[in-house]
């Protein structure tokens, strides 16, 4: 990588990983958390976010249609919510043919005390297109972003996009 390539990588990992984050918890906490408390928008919304981590169908799911895509991590999971296997309710899993088809999530709380700053960009984009209103021209302002960050530091690219 050439000097200068290298200066404009550390100049978009910085603008990532300190920057971004602060505008987009800033967004989370003025657009999406309203009145309530982290904790208790993640508890609020549970059913939804849990399904962020979650593949099956679970004991809240009114509709046994869901996407199936683990979206984000184990660690990045726990980071919202723990689990008291107390609160499960065994007869809340489903199975067919001993295959678990639907699980419990009533053992799922958010960690006490939780505050927006713990989750990194993808978890905070995940929460806000899962909870967030749906505001006119926000899509169109993200995909602006994305085109103009791509414009204005052309020396990073995927060298197979190049071919």
């Amino acid at each position: 990588m050439a000097p200068q390539e290298k200066i404009n990588y550390f100049k978009l990992v910085a603008l990532i990983a300190d920057i971004a984050c602060h505008v987009i918890w800033k967004y989370i906490r003025e657009n999406i958390l309203g009145k309530y408390s982290f904790e208790t928008f993640l508890n609020k919304e549970k059913h939804k976010l849990v399904h962020l981590y979650e593949t099956l169908p679970c004991c809240e799911c009114m509709v046994s249609k869901i996407n199936g895509e683990r979206l984000v991590s184990r660690k990045q999971f726990l980071v919202l919510y723990r689990s008291v296997e107390r609160n499960k309710i065994s007869c809340h899993n489903k199975y067919v043919c001993r295959k678990l088809t639907q699980i419990c999530i009533c053992n799922y709380s958010a960690n006490e005390n939780v505050d927006v700053k713990v989750v990194d960009i993808t978890l905070a984009n995940y929460i806000i297109q899962k909870c967030g209103k749906r505001e006119q021209g926000v899509d169109n302002r993200i995909e602006q972003i994305k085109r103009r960050a791509k414009q204005n530091i052309p020396s990073i690219r995927y060298t197979q996009d190049n071919r």
